[in-house]
């Protein structure tokens, strides 16, 4: 970790062991409630069956490999829009599209796209810094600059 510390970039302590860390978390949002989560939750078991569905038909090796189109009901939709970017993070794919209807229905398709070397996620944006090839955004994002800013997946 030491080693890591000493080559990571911007400004920080001596030492990743004299650095104080969750300064910057976010302060409770009681619209994250235990019914929010418990929504999302469910809605992740159906994504897993699409997912697990998609491997056996051989359209996807791993799920990185998907890009998920949801359409869901109003409340869950919403629900799900909260997350913004960082949905595809709660079902570890590569790009989730929302949609509102009537009922939950996932679907999966392969991604499109490259694959990013660090971080694995098939995306249109990877090799789009000439000074990173072979990385997406938030990859170089991570690696050159002070690093991504996430909300909570």
């Amino acid at each position: 970790a030491e080693e890591i510390w000493q080559h990571m970039p911007g400004k920080r302590e001596e030492s990743v062991f004299l650095a104080r860390f969750y300064d910057g978390l976010s302060g409770y949002d009681s619209a994250f409630d235990a019914a929010y989560w418990a929504d999302l939750i469910r809605v992740r078991e159906d994504v897993n069956v699409a997912l697990e569905n998609a491997r056996k038909d051989g359209r996807i090796g791993g799920s990185l490999e998907a890009a998920l189109h949801i359409t869901a009901p109003e409340a869950t939709y919403h629900n799900l829009a909260r997350l913004g970017d960082e949905l595809r993070f709660l079902f570890i794919t590569s790009a989730v599209s929302l949609e509102k209807g009537e009922a939950l229905v996932v679907s999966v398709q392969k991604a499109d796209g490259d694959k990013c070397e660090r971080c694995w996620h098939i995306l249109p944006t990877v090799n789009s810094d000439p000074a990173y090839p072979g990385l997406c955004p938030r990859c170089v994002e991570n690696v050159a600059h002070g690093g991504e800013s996430r909300q909570y997946v």
